[in-house]
């Protein structure tokens, strides 16, 4: 049995909305998406200072030849014993701890004061999160353009490319 896929008519008005407004949908909830996770991490800059413990550090090496450091810290907050492995939001690098986590010296540990589990190295966020709002406006600005001007030949042109 054999099936075949129905091409999509380009030159119907119809069909070229629904694809935008099916685009516009997904890029407005990808944009509220990394909005929500983007201002989520910069509350990282409010955290509480602590000093804290290297539990446990390994240096590993993965299959295809790279190297990494696996470790574990722990810290106390209101007499409560916490543990995280968690660097900084995309800034921070656990090889710069390196000489710290051999040594289990104290570190100071950034941790949330609403949720004490929760806790960084090093305060920041990278702008690298920011790169799905980046592509999230321009399918937006896409799929904008291509619901209102659906009888435009360029927008055509490209619908046709991109949908083969």
């Amino acid at each position: 049995m054999r099936t075949t896929m129905n091409k999509i008519d380009l030159n119907d008005d119809k069909n070229n909305k629904k694809i935008a407004l099916i685009l516009l949908i997904i890029s407005i909830v990808l944009i509220i998406g990394t909005v929500f996770d983007y201002s989520y991490k910069l509350k990282n800059y409010s955290f509480n200072k602590t000093m804290g413990k290297v539990t446990r550090f390994e240096k590993k090496i993965t299959y295809k030849g790279n190297r990494y450091l696996d470790f574990e810290y722990q810290y106390v907050v209101a007499g409560i014993l916490y543990k995280n492995n968690t660097v900084g939001y995309g800034v921070g690098d656990a090889n710069a701890y390196e000489a710290a986590f051999e040594n289990s010296n104290e570190i100071i540990v950034y941790y949330n004061r609403e949720n004490p589990q929760e806790s960084v190295l090093v305060k920041g966020v990278s702008f690298v999160y920011l790169i799905p709002l980046l592509f999230s406006l321009i399918i937006l600005i896409f799929s904008l353009v291509a619901y209102f001007s659906s009888k435009s030949e360029r927008v055509r042109k490209i619908w046709e490319e991109m949908a083969g």
